[in-house]
């Protein structure tokens, strides 16, 4: 664009001032988007390159169509003379070809463009300061040797500004959207030939909570100690027939015993076609038990081995924990700061059993859980008031990493079948 919000005249004195705040207030918010977009994880960056995420093709297209369709409507509604008020970079079809590759390499190895390596850097990931500390001296190189690449820079330029290959602006519109079309529909969950939507809920796009947290469920039997809740697509929200391989239905059922709190899950395929899922609990423990002093409380995790996670998808390979025996024996609560996936769970029986322990007060929390879990996600809220410990029948990542091969967890219900599992909390 030639005219800008403010002229160049404004960059000066006072008014300069107010204009450079102006831009740090639409950088910070651009750059906000950006991260909740999940452009602050190379992870999911470099994904599209082995199409396994599309989320940059989501959201760039999603851009480029709004201001595509954005500055159609203002040359035809006459608020904007494509003539003097645009300005079209000019054409140089070799330097740009070239340009092009060398940057799609080096996005590919590092993960990060420019723009995405600062909302990375402001997210405190090290590989983006590096990235922009190798951009900048990429430049001072390019800089200094641009007398003998100079000629590079004009290989195939040519005499006037190129609109669309030379296509007419409404055909290479439509060429445009089908493309946008086709990578929205890359950008699913692909199983048995198709594909289908997740609801990314955390900052990253993870799909981190499933599908049935945050909806109702119908209560199904109900007395004074006991409550059976039920929950089926087909029935409870028709719309999830359209997001998930196959219909399901979750019975819940808590009963209360003295001081123990008893829950059983059955999850059912009601469908005709094989049911993909894996099913996982959020219990939420709030610390002392009693005492005075959370950081004195002892938290017992009988696990040997934990995922490898990057930006909380597991990569697919198990790393020891440092020290199971000191995982076993009790971590002061005060010392664990854990986002993680454990496995290689220890059983007593048909039972894992993890506690949490108040010395000021000597009581003992007790949460166990039967073998249909083979993975346990540990997290401390940023709070430090509780300690989640949630038994998982898969690990984060599993459709894809069952797809490439490898035991995460994945498991298929048959028409017609089911699985029951069972999770107990007692304060002893």
């Amino acid at each position: 664009m030639i005219e800008t919000l403010y002229g160049s005249d404004q960059l000066v004195g006072q008014a300069g001032a107010k204009t450079f705040f102006l831009s740090l207030v639409i950088g910070l918010a651009f750059g906000f988007a950006l991260e909740r977009a999940g452009f602050g994880s190379s992870r999911r960056l470099a994904g599209i390159f082995y199409f396994r995420d599309m989320t940059v093709l989501k959201v760039m297209f999603t851009a480029l169509i709004t201001a595509m369709l954005g500055l159609q409507l203002c040359i035809g509604m006459g608020w904007l003379d494509p003539v003097n008020q645009l300005h079209l970079l000019p054409t140089v079809y070799g330097a740009q070809i070239i340009g092009g590759l060398l940057f799609g390499v080096g996005f590919v190895i590092s993960g990060w463009c420019p723009g995405t390596a600062a909302v990375g850097m402001a997210s405190g990931r090290g590989d983006a300061v590096v990235f922009l500390g190798g951009s900048v001296l990429g430049a001072i190189l390019y800089n200094e040797t641009y007398p003998m690449l100079g000629w590079l820079a004009r290989w195939g330029e040519q005499a006037e500004p190129q609109w669309a290959f030379g296509m007419a602006p409404a055909t290479f519109g439509f060429l445009f959207t089908l493309a946008a079309v086709g990578a929205f529909y890359a950008a699913e969950l692909t199983w048995d030939g198709r594909t289908w939507p997740l609801e990314g809920d955390d900052h990253r796009g993870n799909a981190i909570h499933g599908y049935v947290q945050n909806r109702p469920w119908r209560v199904i039997e109900q007395a004074a100690h006991r409550v059976v809740g039920q929950f089926q697509a087909s029935l409870d929200d028709p719309a999830l027939l359209q997001a998930w391989p196959a219909d399901f239905r979750i019975t819940a059922t808590y009963e209360l015993a003295g001081s123990s709190l008893s829950s059983t899950f059955l999850i059912e395929n009601p469908d005709q076609r094989p049911l993909p899922f894996g099913f996982g609990t959020h219990p939420y423990f709030c610390v002392p038990l009693g005492g005075s002093r959370a950081d004195a409380c002892l938290v017992e995790l009988p696990v040997r081995q934990r995922w490898e996670l990057v930006d909380m998808l597991a990569t697919g390979r198990r790393l020891p924990v440092e020290s199971s025996e000191a995982f076993q024996a009790g971590l002061p609560f005060g010392q664990m700061k854990f986002d993680d996936a454990f496995t290689d769970l220890q059983f007593d029986g048909s039972w894992c059993r993890s506690r949490i322990v108040d010395p000021g007060s000597g009581r003992r929390l007790v949460i166990e859980f039967d073998q249909a879990f083979r993975e346990c996600v540990v997290y401390n809220p940023p709070h430090r008031q509780a300690v989640c410990i949630e038994p998982l029948t898969w690990c984060p990542n599993a459709f894809e990493l069952e797809q490439q091969g490898r035991d995460a967890g994945l498991r298929i219900l048959q028409p017609g079948e089911s699985l029951q599992c069972q999770v107990t909390m007692r304060v002893e």
